[in-house]
């Protein structure tokens, strides 16, 4: 007996002089009762596991007769798909019925156009974002659009009957269906595309990789889909088949064509592009298959119409997918960050007895209750379960930390991840390390790191004063934010057309922060400052007035930072441009590239000369407008901490005075710094100088803050605001001679009563209502 080992079946079978058994021939037709000594037998038998049976694809001969395979059907051994892999997911899918509208819309487009043949009728959705943002899972749950939504009026029987079960075909390019070099460098664009979804939809059993060594040319993408359909058709018994073609990690393999075919980024993205373009051909209806005879269209099969495609994108890159206006749609779905009541019911799915659905996640959930209530409990374990569960979502270091995750569905799963809940666990710190072993905070040449600490800092400073960001935004290293995003370091959030803001959550802040910490680049908040708090050290009031200083001070720091850095990526394009004049010779295109260089050289002046506003210090504060409007310098300034009170009573009158003797016993000048009053101040807990932009006074701006802690129900009233704002004021008139005065008042407890800012015109209030865009969801619940 000789056992042989090799995938080049076709050629062993003639070696030997063997015999395929086809799918539906017995025994009796190939193994008779005469010896056959000289011939190999081979029995084809699938793992006990999957109930499939191998497919035993040849390369060059037809098994019925040593005739070379003319068509894809004759080499096809199942008669219908086989079921793919089930995703088990350890929660519901939560808070994305806005991007599951956007995709039930697109898939009524390409019904709507399934019968046209222009490229305008049909359009791709392309999901991109940050590691761990919910991309995956979004295209996973399109195939349940009914589940979770309601039809229109206007959708037909047979659109809504093909959308409660479509014919769901997931090709991950990072696992089972990546790049495989030497096929994919041969194989036409209908073939490498054909392929994947012939292997990923159960049309075969065998691998890509097993294909990529068989007779290939016969997998092009019209050929299977028209397979697809046969094999659909005859199961479902329906007039209209639903396809969605989810294709996931499309970056990696664009990294794969530029690193195997030593490609440029322009012509790797557009190299996977073209397995995007075969997609849209069969969309239109463009279904020429292969048979006996020769090609086939719509009058051989008769498909036109009777199929409609949703083809999705999933991955971490925005930028390497642009369809132009003579090409299809491409309808963008930005994911968001989920919010705390999709994040709690993550955890009661987790944790909640009532809510588990197999007997192994019952006994984990009946082990943590064990080990909390120290005995065999009689109470109803529903019960039970629930209480542990709402005293865990009580306690104030896990609501933290649960904000500190920025809600990215990723830092949730890592938040949750211990198997037992537990009453005392050190929440913050799982998530802290948890993060940090990601590669988040690592500088370096390598694909997926930061290239520059500036840049670092600069992403920082976008994500706490939430200014606007285009992804084309050059960053110190000239890095694209997009490129950043590409490489899963950072999230972006769309605020309106290509603008968006960059996503910081605290515990990104915190290992971001810790970076610069052992480098040459001034951090933007001293670390303890960021405190994790735990069961025995909850976060306090004090806590919040320690940090909030130095927030004020990152707040002006990183704007100018964000100035700093637009000026730069302004500079950066004007030299890219000046290196393309350069290099291009033909006449119109010089001309367009000197008209581009001219409008950035005007933006560039316009930057430079630039100055912030208030609003932009003071974000969303309430205030008259024209206070609101003024226009300051910024400039750098330091922290320091007053040695001695300068107002002693609520109803003192400070004296003027410029120069401010601080805690180390220096003597710094008002303008200096900014300035923590000595404790029991009256009235004003911080101070400090803003330059005024023009000809006007500096200001000057004095700080208070009436805090509570986070579930107090204290309140402040209107008329509590109005006397407090009449005494300072009074307090401070002193100063008047020399600066245009400015009070800020910070609370986060609930105001009362009608607030008339108007007769208050020196005021910014900060409350509950505008307290999170103040602060950021960073800092906010905090």
């Amino acid at each position: 007996m000789e056992t042989i080992d090799t995938k080049i079946y076709a050629e062993n079978i003639s070696k030997y002089k063997g015999v395929r058994l086809l799918p539906n021939a017995t025994l009796e037709t190939v193994f008779h009762n005469e010896s056959e000594n000289s011939n190999i037998r081979i029995i084809a038998q699938p793992p006990v596991n999957t109930g499939k049976r191998k497919v035993n694809i040849l390369d060059e001969e037809n098994a019925q007769g040593g005739k070379r395979a003319k068509t894809l059907d004759s080499l096809l051994s199942f008669a219908t798909l086989q079921s793919p892999d089930v995703k088990n997911f350890s929660h519901k899918f939560y808070d994305r019925d806005q991007a599951l509208n956007s995709i039930l819309n697109v898939a009524r487009t390409n019904y709507a156009g399934r019968k046209s043949s222009d490229h305008k009728d049909h359009e791709f959705i392309l999901i991109p974002g940050g590691i761990g943002i919910g991309k995956t899972r979004m295209g996973w749950e399109s195939q349940h659009l009914f589940s979770s939504l309601k039809a229109k009026d206007s959708d037909t029987d047979d659109f809504v009957e093909a959308l409660k079960d479509p014919c769901y075909i997931f090709i991950d390019l990072n696992n089972g269906s990546k790049y495989i070099e030497g096929f994919d460098e041969a194989a036409e664009s209908s073939v490498r595309i054909g392929t994947r979804v012939a292997v990923s939809s159960g049309l075969v059993s065998e691998s890509l990789s097993d294909l990529s060594e068989m007779n290939i040319k016969l997998f092009r993408l019209p050929d299977v889909i028209y397979e697809i359909l046969e094999r659909r058709f005859k199961t479902k018994q329906r007039s209209v088949e639903a396809i969605v073609i989810h294709l996931d990690e499309y970056q990696l393999y664009i990294n794969d064509v530029r690193k195997y075919q030593q490609a440029s980024w322009e012509d790797a993205r557009d190299y996977f592009k073209s397995m995007l373009r075969e997609i849209g051909s069969v969309m239109r209806g463009n279904m020429m298959i292969k048979t006996e005879s020769g090609h086939a269209g719509n009058s051989y099969h008769g498909l036109n119409g009777r199929y409609f495609i949703i083809p999705i994108c999933t991955g971490t890159s925005a930028i390497d997918i642009h369809f132009l206006p003579t090409e299809h749609t491409n309808k963008r779905l930005e994911l968001k960050p989920l919010n705390y009541d999709s994040a709690k019911s993550m955890f009661l799915d987790k944790y909640n007895y009532s809510r588990q659905t197999t007997e192994s996640n019952r006994e984990l959930v009946t082990q943590g209750l064990k080990k909390h209530y120290s005995f065999t409990f009689g109470e109803d374990v529903n019960d039970l379960s629930m209480k542990l569960c709402n005293l865990v979502l009580n306690q104030q270091h896990f609501r933290i930390a649960m904000f500190d995750s920025g809600f990215i569905p990723k830092f949730i799963d890592d938040l949750l991840q211990p198997t037992l809940l537990m009453s005392n666990f050190d929440w913050g710190n799982h998530l802290f390390i948890s993060m940090s072993e990601r590669t988040v905070a690592t500088v370096g040449n390598a694909p997926g790191n930061w290239k520059k600490l500036d840049d670092i800092r600069t992403v920082i400073s976008f994500g706490l004063t939430r200014q606007l960001v285009k992804r084309d935004f050059l960053l110190p290293s000239r890095t694209s934010i997009g490129e950043l995003e590409r490489a899963g370091l950072i999230y972006l959030s769309n605020s309106e057309d290509e603008w968006y803001t960059i996503v910081m959550p605290f515990m990104m802040l915190k290992i971001l922060n810790n970076k610069l910490l052992v480098s040459q680049v001034e951090t933007v908040f001293p670390d303890h400052l960021l405190l994790i708090p735990t069961h025995d050290s909850p976060w306090q009031w004090q806590n919040f007035e320690l940090l909030y200083i130095y927030y004020q001070k990152a707040i002006i720091d990183s704007l100018i930072e964000v100035q700093r850095s637009m000026v730069l990526s302004i500079q950066h394009k004007i030299q890219l441009l000046q290196s393309s004049l350069q290099q291009e010779v033909e006449a119109n295109k010089r001309l367009q590239i000197n008209d581009e260089i001219k409008i950035r050289e005007e933006n560039l002046i316009s930057q430079i000369n630039m100055n912030w506003r208030l609003s932009d210090i003071f974000r969303d504060a309430i205030g008259v407008d024209t206070l609101l409007q003024r226009r300051v310098r910024l400039r750098r300034l330091k922290v320091f901490t007053e040695k001695e009170k300068f107002l002693q009573r609520t109803d003192s009158v400070a004296n003027f005075d410029k120069l401010i003797l601080c805690d180390d016993n220096v003597t710094r000048s008002f303008d200096e710094g900014i300035f923590r009053c000595y404790r029991g101040y009256a009235n004003i807990i911080h101070r400090w100088v803003l330059d005024s932009s023009d000809i006007e006074k500096k200001l000057a701006i004095f700080l208070q803050i009436k805090y509570s802690e986070r579930d107090a129900s204290t309140t402040i009233s209107t008329p509590f605001i109005k006397k407090w704002y009449e005494t300072t004021m009074a307090s401070v008139k002193n100063y008047e001679t020399e600066y245009d005065v400015v009070l800020v008042l910070f609370t986060n407890r609930r105001c009362l009563g009608t607030l008339n800012i108007e007769q208050m015109p020196q005021l910014l209030l900060i409350y509950p209502e505008n307290i999170e865009m103040y602060l950021s969801p960073t800092f906010a619940h905090r």
